[in-house]
């Protein structure tokens, strides 16, 4: 998608044998990487974008024997901060707890697990919904609504503190599928300099 919005359309750029989903695509020297959720695998698994958009080679699992969802990272000059929802066993559901990692290493299975795991246990608010973004000199994290559903609608949470000891979170806006009839659900936003992109799923006839 260039800066007018036209884009081009889907094409696949990996395939597993397993469920690859919520595709977090962000920079670091200069490079650009991507973490699939790869639930399926219980991994969380890195990728190295040989040519953009379409060309990715596996780096690494950042984490192994895990199940764990849509992993977003945020550098803020001194730790990677990686954010996930985790499930304890194949029962539970993944839209519950929300747990945050760290550390000063991008290509690393040495994540430091914060002490408030899980930081959020609601499926109102916890599971991560897009890439963390600055607004007016604030960090703001998007999240899923999953209470009606699963990724019926979004918050945005602006982060009041983010520490290796401490994590404080609020809600300053919300989003549910409300302004057409047919619409089910809204789960992320993403921002890409003075892009803003959502996504919605609609009910359709067959």
């Amino acid at each position: 998608m260039d800066r007018d919005g036209r884009h081009s359309g889907p094409v696949t750029v990996l395939g597993k044998p397993y469920h690859l989903s919520y595709p977090f695509v962000f920079q670091s020297g200069g490079k650009y990487f991507m973490i699939p959720e790869s639930a399926a695998n219980q991994t969380v698994e890195l990728y190295e974008c040989i040519r953009f958009p379409d060309q990715w080679e596996w780096r690494m699992n950042l984490m192994e024997n895990v199940r764990a969802v849509d992993a977003t990272l945020h550098h803020d000059g001194e730790y990677w901060w990686m954010f996930v929802n985790m499930a304890p066993s194949p029962e539970a559901s993944t839209c519950d707890e929300l747990h945050l990692f760290y550390s000063k290493d991008l290509q690393t299975q040495d994540w430091i697990p914060h002490p408030m795991n899980p930081l959020i246990s609601d499926c109102k608010t916890s599971r991560p919904a897009g890439p963390l973004f600055f607004q007016g000199g604030k960090l703001y994290r998007p999240s899923q609504n999953c209470s009606r559903r699963y990724g019926y609608g979004f918050h945005l949470n602006r982060i009041d503190c983010l520490s290796t000891s401490d994590y404080q979170e609020s809600v300053v806006t919300s989003v549910i599928p409300a302004w057409e009839k047919d619409l089910l659900a809204s789960h992320t936003y993403s921002r890409a300099g003075r892009l803003s992109v959502i996504d919605v799923q609609v009910l359709r006839k067959r």
